[in-house]
């Protein structure tokens, strides 16, 4: 995640003015052609961004942006994720992800390999975000020509652990049974008492997905989660909102005809003589303001609140403390391209950190204990 460059403006739709400075560009574009792309960006959803910054932002917020336009694979930002869920009725497979045409196509198609004793009769593929990210804007222009009984999806998800595992989603969904509609979803699961809590609006578009690419975003802010197509408002919700950071996601599969439900919710049984079924991505753009990597163990932001830190923002000094329940092996402080600028090993449960040498501006601490990492952002001024 090395920088591309340094972009920056000034606005003045906040009270407070903030001085915002766009500070990493990651993509696989020519350079031409990230300049296209950062100059929709800016000038199509400068509003949303500013409006994002103002209320959750500082009054310097360092914005992280990532283009990655599919060019080619990049296995520094995604991975290829082969493990299914109850009521799939695919298998997923590497071979089923490919890069064509500067897009990134999720094929189903049969599965004609019985020497493996693959689970499914039909193949198809997820991939998977490397980094975590907590708020932003989510963006891919995408193109689900997809066939009945499938449904096609991008969407956020929170680390999954196996045991006792809060599964938090946004979802964006497409279902092959009616092109012309986009499913919005918000999950909240305690797979442990199996309450399941979810917030669903299906919202008719006037266009087909097949046909054509669309933008399709998600901007999810601490308070609520809002859905765009094409920069065009679709629906804003307020209950079940993830506060833990996630990854994106990208999948294509049609379900087990042994779930009844889910195999009436996507229309019914594949017709093969109508595959394959293809869903293609030309882009993914991400805003934050909080990026992560090496979250583990499940801890993370769920028990961060345990975690201390004071002051913050800081100008040369701050105590860090935690549960004596999770004690600290080390901290390292993280520059938002993910690059190690301080380390140090840890003896107290309270401890005083020398940061006075850092460049002002946002930092990701990492808190390294016996159970897991723990991730906060921190702020040198």
């Amino acid at each position: 995640f090395a920088p591309a460059f340094t972009l920056s403006f000034h606005d003045s739709e906040c009270s407070s003015k903030p001085q915002v400075r766009i500070a990493s560009v990651v993509s696989s574009k020519p350079k031409n052609d990230i300049a296209s792309s950062i100059h929709k960006i800016i000038t199509m959803r400068k509003l949303l961004l500013i409006l994002f910054l103002c209320n959750y932002g500082s009054l310097s917020a360092q914005v992280f942006l990532s283009v990655d336009s599919f060019n080619y694979f990049d296995n520094a930002k995604w991975q290829k994720n082969t493990n299914g869920f109850d009521g799939i009725g695919c298998n997923f497979t590497n071979q089923n992800v490919t890069i064509s045409d500067s897009s990134l196509k999720i094929i189903i198609d049969q599965n004609s390999d019985t020497t493996k004793n693959k689970q499914f009769l039909y193949n198809s593929g997820c991939v998977q975000g490397i980094p975590f990210y907590k708020y932003g804007y989510f963006c891919s222009r995408m193109k689900s020509d997809i066939i009945n009984g499938t449904v096609s999806s991008f969407f956020l998800m929170n680390q999954w652990v196996p045991v006792d595992w809060i599964h938090k989603e946004i979802d964006i969904e497409f279902l092959g049974k009616n092109l012309q509609a986009v499913q919005l979803t918000n999950h909240l699961i305690d797979t442990k008492t199996n309450n399941y809590q979810s917030s669903t609006a299906t919202i008719s578009l006037p266009f087909s997905i097949a046909q054509d690419y669309h933008d399709f975003c998600i901007l999810w802010t601490p308070d609520s989660v809002a859905w765009f197509a094409d920069d065009q408002l679709l629906h804003v919700e307020k209950k079940f909102i993830p506060d833990e950071p996630m990854q994106i996601f990208m999948n294509h599969w049609n379900a087990d005809t042994a779930s009844v439900g889910m195999t009436d919710w996507l229309g019914g049984k594949i017709n093969n003589i109508e595959l394959p079924s293809v869903v293609s991505y030309d882009n993914v753009t991400i805003q934050t303001l909080n990026q992560y990597f090496g979250i583990s163990n499940g801890i993370n932001a769920m028990k961060s609140s345990e975690l201390k830190i004071y002051p913050n923002p800081v100008k040369q000094n701050f105590t860090i403390s935690l549960n004596s329940t999770y004690k600290i092996n080390r901290i390292d402080i993280l520059n938002i391209i993910n690059q190690t600028v301080y380390t140090k090993q840890i003896t107290e449960e309270v401890e005083q950190i020398d940061i006075s040498t850092l460049q002002p501006g946002a930092y990701f601490l990492k808190v390294q204990t016996a159970k897991g990492d723990i991730f906060k952002k921190i702020i040198k001024q």
